[in-house]
């Protein structure tokens, strides 16, 4: 784009050099001649930009998506393995410290449930920019990190339902060793 800038204004060094050579009819046509060259390359570069702009913008979502994207995985298995501690603890650990690390469980949830809204909004950005192939792959992604998450809220609703089931045991347990005293 700058070499074709130098080219232009070399156009109009020239057409300065030969309107001072020139009779005044010929010099008059040499800066309408030049004229109509600068005004054709303000039209050639402004449809650049129009073109260069949206492409920037569609490649500026597609790194955040990809980003997030990848962000969401990594963290969704961090949930996952953080499930799977806590399953392993059910039978040794106290009723109160499981309740809290549920909690924190489910705050977790719903910090990504927020970061795959994000991913959604991202995901419909790229889909309305890009050619059906490549929306279907986005959509596949989403779809994989959404199955994903809707998995681990499944986790969740099954230590929730554990915890409370030790509690109840806790309590009839309690309620005996009361009964016997």
């Amino acid at each position: 784009m700058e070499l074709h800038r130098h080219v232009l204004d070399q156009i109009v060094s020239q057409d300065r050099q030969l309107s001072s050579q020139c009779d005044g009819q010929t010099s008059l046509k040499i800066n309408q001649i030049t004229h109509r060259i600068q005004q054709q390359w303000t039209n050639v570069e402004q449809r650049l930009q129009e073109i260069i702009r949206p492409s920037r913008e569609i490649v500026d979502n597609w790194r955040q998506f990809n980003s997030s994207y990848l962000h969401l995985l990594d963290r969704l298995g961090e949930l996952e393995a953080r499930w799977y501690t806590i399953q392993r603890e059910i039978f040794t650990s106290d009723i109160e410290s499981l309740l809290d690390k549920t909690k924190d469980f489910q705050q977790r949830l719903q910090q990504l449930d927020n970061e795959i809204t994000r991913l959604y909004e991202r995901a419909q950005k790229l889909a309305n920019h890009l050619p059906a192939i490549v929306a279907k792959k986005i959509d596949t992604q989403y779809s994989i990190i959404k199955n994903q998450y809707l998995e681990l809220c499944t986790f969740h609703d099954i230590l929730q339902s554990d915890c409370n089931e030790l509690k109840q045991r806790e309590k009839i347990y309690l309620d005996y060793l009361n009964e016997l005293i």
